[in-house]
């Protein structure tokens, strides 16, 4: 993503997360350059430091898809069987910019959706860009799928 594209990608996303309704204090993290990892365990909602294999992860997403990754959620996923598997939401901005408005009216404001490359860490190969409903709580955006 060209430096020009990478600036308009980056005002979407704060546009998306003000939308949403995620806390004021992620949005000013993000455009500083740094990412909010919420970690929803338990029944708990805490915002966490990305790792450093976490960065990597999400850098070879953005670089294969190119895209800019502006929110992390990690969380359990559940497969049809009822087992669990730890899974990382990534929601993005690619470089579509005709759809902007409509992801932010139809998607946000109307269904509460959002795409996300959705990483399985069990089976990596189950990982892929997929459409995900969303719910704010304290601020925080999870994954409600």
């Amino acid at each position: 993503m060209n430096q020009e594209m990478k600036k308009i990608a980056m005002n979407e996303a704060v546009e998306r997360m003000d939308l949403i309704g995620i806390s004021e204090s992620d949005i000013v993290h993000f455009s500083l350059g740094k990412l909010t990892k919420v970690v929803v365990e338990n029944g708990t909602i805490v915002r966490d430091e990305l790792l450093q294999d976490e960065q990597e992860m999400i850098e070879k997403i953005e670089k294969k898809y190119d895209v800019i990754v502006y929110y992390v959620i990690k969380d359990l996923g559940v497969w049809p069987d009822g087992k669990m598997f730890d899974r990382y939401t990534l929601a993005f901005v690619d470089t579509y910019e005709d759809d902007y408005d409509f992801v932010k009216n139809d998607c946000i404001k109307a269904t509460k959706t959002l795409s996300a490359y959705i990483v399985n860490v069990e089976e990596p190969r189950c990982s892929g860009v997929e459409e995900f409903r969303f719910k704010v709580s304290a601020g925080c955006m999870i994954n409600a799928s």
